[in-house]
């Protein structure tokens, strides 16, 4: 097999967007899970109210808490999100879109969350499209349409 030669790229970016919910946001969501638990515990469905009771909590725990920085690598091995290195052999193609931020998207053989969409702070998509291109397919890949409705209502 030859060996791949490419320049390493390093950067990092934040895990999600931040955007910063005011109290009547937690309220509001607080309110919906205690009035849907209700409803679903008054019609004895009680697994599903505990659901109900438990995802509104982890919403609001999770829109409380800032952003972590994850580090992102390219290099001669693969590619690096955070401590997890994807080597070359197992990913399938990438795609970089730039609209409306720039992401890199990453398509690995797994059958478990088989895309990886990777933000793009400090390199150009250019740049990562050139590197990427000498060792992996570029392909056609679309954001899926639950990314793409979390997006839009600003998840």
């Amino acid at each position: 097999m030859e060996e791949i030669n490419i320049h390493t790229m390093h950067w990092t970016a934040p895990s999600h967007t931040h955007n910063i919910r005011s109290t009547d946001w937690m309220w509001g969501i607080g309110l919906l899970a205690l009035v849907g638990a209700g409803l679903t515990f008054y019609f004895h469905n009680y697994v599903f109210g505990i659901f109900i009771l438990i995802s509104g909590v982890v919403l609001i725990m999770m829109y409380s808490q800032p952003p972590v920085e994850i580090s992102f690598e390219i290099n001669n091995e693969g590619i690096k999100v955070g401590s997890t290195m994807h080597l070359y052999k197992s990913l399938n193609g990438f795609t970089v879109k730039d609209t409306p931020h720039e992401i890199l998207m990453i398509e690995t053989r797994g059958y478990f969350l088989p895309v990886i969409t990777i933000p793009l702070q400090e390199h150009s998509a250019n740049s990562i499209r050139a590197t990427l291109s000498q060792v992996l397919t570029e392909l056609d890949l679309q954001e899926s349409r639950s990314m793409q409705f979390a997006n839009k209502i600003g998840l």
